[in-house]
């Protein structure tokens, strides 16, 4: 008996047909892969050395490479060619000092159809492990913008290669760009960046995400912003016609905080540019993520709340020796820090301030001000403002007024070192003035200036291991009224020794500007008992086993500002002792009735 059609048929696509039909379906396109691959291996050293000899011919600068291999995967889904130990120079000339880029692996993807055809356009590059150094020179040239300068008319350029990019990623490329008329290093550790790119008429859109980690260094010292972390997640876009880069509005994540920033950039001459920067927050964690790392370290320890915000904007010409406007506005409302440990709190912080590098655009037109800048601690009071102009020779006026108990301020900060910390300090401050940076000498004579301080300490004692001995109680009061500044009393009781001083400089402002004013010092130091072996006793040593009884000390010091701070060796002038009466615990006699005049002058 003859088998059916339909058993016939089940047997013609059995079990075997199958597996045949799927590995067929999986070998054909690895084989299909196998052959192309292959192919362009075979034609990966002649595309690497034309792609070498093209770009060092038609630029100014020069390229090399250690070597070259495929490796498919890198910039999937194109196919890419891994430039090994690439190096780009900035001239002819292969030296460190001119080199702009090495880059341990270049990955440059190209499609594989089109280099089959021999059209050899980038698709996608990726950078992994290297170092950028761009470099703005003092003409205001850059580094790479020289080596890509072509030497040869436009219509001669080969054209060979051409870049039609549809993605770049870059992984652990440290970017470092200096600025060589100001010696500002900007400094971008980059973990992983990666962009999409499209076009559409004169547009060229550039969807952008990266991680990284920036330090900005200033004549060889990291300024604030060291090692700070930052992501960004924006979109960019490049108007060929415009030649504008546009910066849509971003978020840019920044520690453990944020901002807005967006803006647009001119692709021109003088690289103009229009940005702005903004954020409003509920606490201080744009502030403390701006701090350098060991403020920004004690600042964790606090709880802290607020509607903390600012506004700002740079506007104009950026290159070439201009300098952009820079306008800035900022501010706290109902601000709150409690420490957790203690859990001591400071409230209603509050401030408003500003900043603008005026209409030079430079330091001598710079302004910053910080107004109505108060807090309330849980005993005592704080307020004051700020107003500096001319960071050349600073015109700065301050009043402040505070009132603090010491034993909340000791737990609010919570200072371990310092035990049993207690008293109250209050100061008042009115201070007017311009401190000249280069001659100091010459700032007194631009301004009827005003100066204004009182500083009370009522009961201060507190301890420390670092102390020979307890600080027991102190009193003071200090005034500077114009130019005088006097220390009304001074006394003091630490272990077993007591001292009472006053003094007086009759011209202080004259000290700070280094003038050649004549300037009178007087101190007076009494002490019914001065425990010399308690003062100097260590861990180590008993001490100088002596004690000091009834002293009375009378100085007097006759010099100059000048002469005080500038001397090479001991301060110049004419010194007194008007007085010195003191008895001793080992010595047999009263030294009394002892008064000198020495003149310390240059040899």
């Amino acid at each position: 008996m003859s088998d059916n059609p339909e058993s016939k048929t089940k047997k013609r696509f059995g079990k075997k047909f199958w597996i045949r039909f799927l590995l067929l379906i999986l070998l054909v396109p690895i084989i299909l892969f196998s052959t192309i691959t292959g192919v362009i291996y075979l034609k990966q050293e002649s595309i690497v050395q034309e792609l070498l000899l093209s770009a060092n011919e038609d630029f100014e600068g020069s390229i090399s490479l250690k070597g070259s291999h495929i490796s498919p995967f890198a910039a999937f889904p194109y196919i890419s060619i891994d430039l090994e130990d690439l190096h780009i120079y900035e001239g002819k000339e292969a030296i460190k000092k001119a080199e702009i880029l090495h880059i341990g692996d270049c990955y440059v993807g190209f499609n594989i159809w089109d280099i089959i055809n021999g059209n050899y356009k980038i698709k996608a590059i990726k950078l992994s492990n290297g170092v950028m150094r761009l470099v703005q020179h003092t003409d205001g040239t850059l580094n790479l913008a020289n080596a890509l300068k072509s030497r040869k008319p436009a219509e001669e350029v080969k054209s060979d290669f051409k870049i039609d990019l549809k993605s770049i990623r870059l992984k652990n490329l440290d970017v470092q760009k200096l600025n060589e008329a100001n010696n500002v290093l900007v400094d971008a550790y980059i973990e992983k960046a990666k962009t999409k790119v499209k076009s559409s008429n004169e547009h060229f859109y550039l969807d952008l995400e990266s991680k990284f980690n920036l330090t900005v260094v200033k004549d060889g010292d990291t300024t604030f912003v060291k090692n700070k972390h930052f992501e960004v997640d924006t979109e960019l876009d490049m108007n060929e016609l415009t030649k504008t880069l546009t910066i849509q509005p971003t978020e840019v994540k920044f520690e453990n905080s944020s901002f807005g920033f967006g803006g647009k950039v001119g692709l021109e001459k003088d690289v103009p540019i229009d940005l702005h920067f903004n954020g409003e927050k509920p606490n201080f964690d744009l502030i403390i993520a701006i701090a350098p790392e060991e403020i920004a370290e004690t600042f964790r320890q606090f709880e802290n709340s607020g509607k903390v915000y600012f506004k700002a904007d740079i506007k104009g010409k950026s290159t070439n020796g201009n300098m952009p406007e820079i306008t800035a506005n900022f501010g706290c409302e109902n601000g709150f820090f409690n420490n957790l440990e203690t859990k001591k709190s400071l409230d209603k912080i509050g401030f408003k301030g500003s900043f603008t590098n005026g209409k030079k655009r430079d330091l001598s037109t710079m302004k910053l001000e910080i107004q109505q800048f108060s807090a309330r601690p849980e005993a005592g009071k704080f307020s004051g403002k700020i107003s500096v102009q001319n960071f050349d020779s600073p015109d700065i006026d301050l009043r402040l007024v505070s009132d603090f108990d010491l034993d909340f301020l000791a737990k609010f900060v919570n200072a371990k070192e310092l035990k049993g910390l207690a008293g109250k300090v209050k100061l008042t401050m009115n201070f007017h003035d311009i401190i000249d940076l280069k001659q100091p000498e010459k700032a007194i004579k631009k301004l009827n200036e005003s100066y204004f301080t009182e500083l009370l300490i009522e009961n201060l004692r507190f301890n420390s291991p670092n102390l020979p001995a307890e600080i027991k109680d102190v009193d003071m009061k200090a005034t500077l009224k114009g130019h005088a500044a006097k220390i009304e009393y001074l006394n003091t009781q630490i272990g077993n020794t007591d001292l009472h001083i006053k003094g007086s400089v009759s011209d202080l402002p004259a000290i700070i500007h280094h003038t050649d004013i004549p300037v009178t010092c007087d101190l007076d130091i009494r002490s019914d008992k001065i425990d010399i072996r308690e003062l100097t006793k260590t861990k180590k040593s008993e001490g100088m086993d002596e004690r000091i009884d009834k002293l009375k000390l009378n100085l007097r010091f006759n010099t100059s500002a000048k002469k005080i701070l500038e001397s090479k060796y001991l301060p110049e002038g004419e010194f007194f002792v008007k007085n010195f009466y003191a008895k001793f615990k080992h010595y047999p006699h009263t030294l009394h009735d002892f008064h000198a005049d020495v003149i310390v002058g240059e040899k």
